[in-house]
C-alpha cells in the first residue's frame, strides 16, 4: 500500500489501489480525519497520525 511505502497517499493513489469510488473513499477518509486517526498535508495527501502514549 502507498501509505506503508511512502508514509502518505493521495485520494487518487487509494482509488487506484482499492478500486473503490473516490466518493466512498473520501467519505471514509474524512470520518477518520474527524476521529483524529489521520490528517491531510498541504498537498492534500493523507497521512496516518502517530499515536502518542
Amino acid at each position: 500500500a502507498t501509505i506503508a511505502r511512502e508514509g502518505c497517499a493521495s485520494l487518487d493513489d487509494l482509488v487506484g489501489e482499492t478500486g473503490r469510488s473516490s466518493a466512498d473513499l473520501l467519505g471514509e477518509l474524512l470520518d477518520l480525519e474527524l476521529a483524529g486517526q489521520l490528517r491531510r498535508d498541504a498537498a492534500g495527501r493523507f497521512l496516518p497520525l502517530e499515536r502518542k502514549w
